[in-house]
């Protein structure tokens, strides 16, 4: 009885070669999220559909899996690494991948539009400005308010009320600061955002909106469509405190101004 169990336990035993070939290869499961025809190494596999799982024993180290739709498109391929004999699940991402290319010609095809539509405002815009600043003004149709071509920059409140006062654009005298509610509706979207009708404004705009105490006036932003958080004082000087969603937030320092004159 001895001998017959030594012989039957010598007969399970793996052969060095079959020990070995087991720690140099690991099985895979292939399978798919879209019917294709797929190949490993150049080798091809035939027609793997949905609901097939395919067991292939790979070798250690590196593999290329390629595959294409059997209802036609592209290529996909993909370099897979087997490090260890260890059995691993497989999905080729041909639906994934082509969901991936299809958002990208999305997104492609939408910054081109944008681009278009950048390139044919700053167009518009062009024209707006070399005829704005030839006549030296512009007169918004909506609300036949005439605005100077050009912001004086670099000036305090005081300095910008002088400004609009001495202003002779047009053969007219009754220039003036605007109120903040007719700095927002020259305002154009963009993008990017601007002064309509061809109006070169960059810094902070005054208005003759007053602020908080008698000596703080509303600054306006084009850029961004903003009104300032809180009214600066007359020399461009914010100091103070303003509301947050999250806590109050102390704030301080100079701005650069300027002054966009209306009439009338």
């Amino acid at each position: 009885m001895t001998l017959v169990f030594a012989a039957a336990a010598s007969a399970q035993q793996e052969s060095p070669s079959e020990s070995k070939a087991q720690r140099t290869t690991a099985t895979w499961l292939f399978r798919t999220d879209l019917e294709c025809h797929w190949s490993i190494d150049g080798e091809a596999k035939g027609l793997l559909r949905l609901d097939d799982r395919v067991r292939v024993t790979l070798e250690l180290g590196e593999h290329l899996i390629e595959a294409v739709p059997a209802s036609g498109g592209p290529r996909w391929e993909q370099v897979i690494t087997v490090k260890e004999p260890k059995a691993q699940v497989f999905t080729i991402p041909l639906l994934a991948s082509q969901n991936v290319q299809r958002r990208s010609q999305e997104r492609a095809e939408l910054e081109k539009e944008r681009a278009a539509e950048r390139a044919e405002i700053e167009k518009r815009r062009s024209a707006e400005r070399a005829e704005t600043e030839k006549r030296g003004y512009w007169v918004d149709p909506g609300t036949r308010l005439m605005w100077a071509a050009q912001a004086n920059g670099g000036v305090d409140w005081y300095e910008g009320t002088k400004y609009c006062r001495k202003l002779r654009v047009g053969g007219y005298r009754d220039w003036r600061l605007p109120m903040i509610e007719e700095l927002e509706r020259i305002r154009d979207p963009g993008p990017p955002a601007a002064p309509k009708g061809g109006i070169v404004a960059y810094e902070l705009v005054w208005s003759s909106t007053q602020g908080q105490t008698r000596r703080e006036a509303r600054t306006f932003d084009f850029w961004s469509g903003q009104i300032d958080p809180k009214a600066l004082d007359y020399n461009g000087v914010l100091e103070g405190a303003i509301a947050t969603n999250a806590s109050p937030q102390h704030i301080s320092g100079s701005f650069i101004t300027s002054a966009l004159c209306v009439r009338p």
